[in-house]
């Protein structure tokens, strides 16, 4: 497990902190607590293992998520040493995330 794995963005600064800065592969979670489809996320994405994630609610960190061109929630974005590698729009189950985590983590 990552320590402090789950982190919540309130602001472009953290942003850039936690995820633009971080060395290995950090999840980002783009949700919002009225979006249903997210809430069904995010319990997937707590199923997840070895990953350190992001939370971004988008109604409290505007900034963020319209920098990131965010259109439509949920989406989860992978970044690799503070770049975007990997979008995905909609609810996905944590397989179909852990698929990518194993994929890429593959040496």
């Amino acid at each position: 497990m990552v320590e402090g794995r789950m982190i919540e963005i309130t602001s472009q600064e953290d942003f850039e902190r936690e995820v633009l800065q971080a060395d290995g592969l950090v999840l980002v979670d783009l949700w919002a607590p009225w979006c249903r489809p997210c809430n069904m996320v995010t319990s997937e994405v707590e199923k997840l293992s070895n990953i350190k994630i992001a939370k971004v609610n988008v109604d409290d960190a505007i900034e963020v998520s319209s920098n990131l061109n965010i259109r439509s929630i949920p989406t989860i974005l992978f970044y690799w040493k503070g770049k975007e590698i990997q979008r995905m729009i909609g609810a996905h189950s944590a397989g179909k995330y852990q698929e990518f985590i194993d994929t890429f983590m593959l040496p």
